[in-house]
């Protein structure tokens, strides 16, 4: 009860000082002071923490400061301001307004090079914006992926802070759930697809639904050529792995996964792959009829039924 009286008040204060236009006053004043260090760092925090809060202000108040927060990470090396507006950066992208105007900005390669920071409270948030960038269009998400982001991920795939492979997870899956073209630089990258596979599958749980996410996300953009590709990275195996933790969300996700393959995939290569295939159908029936959710029951019955009726044309054709 205390926090939420703290959190109100705080809400309070800073809807006072918005209204009264207080953080234009800051973004006139950290212009003025760029060179005066602490100022600086006394405007950038301020500011940071008028731009977020739990409820946070209203986007169109606060967006003013995007450019702010922008100038900071491009023209400072002090860890704190980054930080900041790090932070604040990764709050205003969940916006897709703010998403377009950090990219108009052009701020995504220096996000990149935070990639490589050895400071969470550094690397974490930028991670995020980067990830948050890539939920947007088309065009954002191919300049996520042209400021070179893909090379850093291996290490960051591998880092030994659970939260840097979970977010990093995350970002790749919303690239996989973009344009084909996108998927495909996923997909070809052994390395990443590699490491995706061994996450999905020895991974703490909450990290392993980001990576599954990212393989169902591309289940949904190959073509018919870069399924076979797909299969060689374990798909099966980790779909199959995954069931028994009982998440209706790892279900959901396998089971759109599943009827995504059994829709797109060539005859020649589901007949190849059929055995896994129905290992898989038959333990995620089992477990959606263990778990009495009637809808995923029958979603993977229809599958069953056109994946028979797929492996009966193969056999036809043959």
């Amino acid at each position: 009860m205390e926090s939420m009286a703290l959190a109100r008040e705080y809400s309070w204060r800073q809807y006072m000082i918005l209204n009264a236009q207080g953080h234009i006053a800051i973004i006139n004043f950290a212009e003025k002071c760029k060179n005066i260090m602490n100022s600086y760092k006394q405007c950038v925090w301020a500011l940071a923490n008028l731009s977020r809060g739990s409820p946070g202000p209203k986007f169109s108040v606060v967006k003013v400061a995007i450019p702010s927060f922008c100038c900071a990470i491009q023209s400072t090396l002090e860890p704190e301001t980054l930080t900041d507006a790090l932070w604040a950066l990764s709050h205003l992208t969940n916006n897709e307004e703010g998403q377009r105007q950090v990219c108009e900005i052009q701020t995504l390669k220096r996000l990149s090079q935070f990639l490589g920071n050895e400071q969470l409270g550094i690397l974490v948030p930028a991670l995020r914006t980067l990830g948050n960038i890539a939920t947007g269009d088309e065009k954002m998400t191919d300049y996520v992926l042209e400021c070179g982001i893909l090379i850093q991920v291996p290490l960051l795939l591998n880092h030994h802070k659970k939260v840097v492979r979970k977010e990093t997870c995350w970002m790749l899956s919303n690239i996989a759930a973009g344009f084909q073209h996108q998927g495909k630089q996923l997909l070809y990258h052994k390395e990443i697809m590699e490491l995706l596979s061994k996450i999905a599958l020895e991974d703490q749980e909450d990290v392993r639904l980001e990576a599954i996410y990212t393989f169902a996300n591309l289940t949904s953009q190959l073509d018919i050529n870069d399924f076979q590709l797909l299969m060689d990275y374990r798909f099966l195996e980790i779909c199959i792995k995954n069931i028994p933790l009982g998440s209706i969300r790892i279900l959901a996700i396998i089971i759109e996964s599943t009827e995504n393959i059994i829709k797109n995939i060539p005859i020649d290569i589901l007949e190849q792959w059929k055995d896994g295939i129905t290992q898989l159908l038959d333990k995620v029936q089992a477990q959606t009829v263990n778990q009495d959710l009637i809808d995923y029951t029958n979603r993977v019955q229809r599958s069953r039924i056109r994946f028979q009726d797929n492996l009966i044309l193969y056999k036809k054709k043959g």
